[in-house]
């Protein structure tokens, strides 16, 4: 049943290409992080945090928070602000959600929500329980990864996207086999490898089409893509754009 207590308060979602770190501060509310693309680098008094895709994070009232690296171009995260009874026990500080799906999905939703005006009364606190629930089951990825192969092989990916990698390559990195590779990206990130190379360089052509005057050719190069068509048509598919529309709706002109 959901908690009569739980108050949702406020959220956002921090969007890629801000070249800044999470401010150090004191808050008087619960906050939970959600980490939708890049890394996250944060501390909370003496424990230190180091958050990727589909991990969480919740801060507590009151005790001192902050980042401990700059962001990265490809960060994106969630943050929720919520009151919830100091009696209330989170079963895990932080993880890797079960259903990532899901959990962006309610965080999405509630970020919705919050803009409407016609919300019904609640309907932000019931997502945001539902979210609570979602952190409760989390993968074991150590049990499922004990080597730590898909972190590496993304570490390897954001280093080498901008060059010509297939899966097999990743997987010579990681020394071991592609299909096995493969089934761990599946099992964790919901995708394959091809799939989380594809998404990086798209989301580098994102940051070039809108901070550089870069023809599309020249962004599609620099992003990885050996042709601009296929450039242009995997583009399209992510955004339902194409770069130089994409571009005229982004192109950012000052940064505050």
């Amino acid at each position: 049943m959901l908690d009569k207590h739980l108050k949702y308060l406020s959220g956002g979602c921090f969007m890629e290409g801000v070249h800044e770190r999470h401010p150090t501060r004191h808050i008087k509310h619960h906050e939970l992080i959600i980490v939708r693309s890049g890394e996250l680098h944060m501390f909370e008094e003496d424990q230190q945090f180091h958050l990727y895709p589909h991990q969480f994070l919740f801060l507590e009232p009151n005790l001192l928070h902050g980042g401990t690296e700059d962001y990265v171009d490809e960060l994106s995260f969630y943050w929720l602000h919520f009151d919830i009874p100091e009696s209330y026990q989170f079963r895990y500080k932080t993880g890797h959600f079960k259903r990532p799906e899901i959990a962006a999905d309610l965080a999405s939703r509630l970020l919705d929500e919050q803009e409407r005006s016609d919300t019904p009364s609640d309907s932000c606190e019931a997502l945001m329980y539902l979210l609570l629930l979602e952190t409760e089951q989390i993968q074991d990825t150590k049990q499922q990864d004990p080597n730590g192969l898909v972190d590496q092989a993304q570490i390897f990916i954001r280093k080498h996207f901008r060059k010509v990698i297939s899966t097999s390559d990743v997987a010579q990195h990681c020394n071991c086999h592609p299909d096995h590779l493969g089934r761990l990206f599946q099992a964790r990130l919901h995708q394959s490898v091809s799939q989380v190379i594809r998404e990086q360089r798209l989301r580098h052509a994102r940051s070039l089409l809108r901070d550089s005057d870069l023809k599309i050719e020249q962004v599609a190069i620099q992003s990885g893509f050996s042709e601009s068509h296929y450039f242009r048509r995997c583009f399209k598919a992510e955004t339902g754009s194409s770069p130089a529309t994409w571009r005229s709706m982004h192109r950012r002109l000052f940064t505050n």
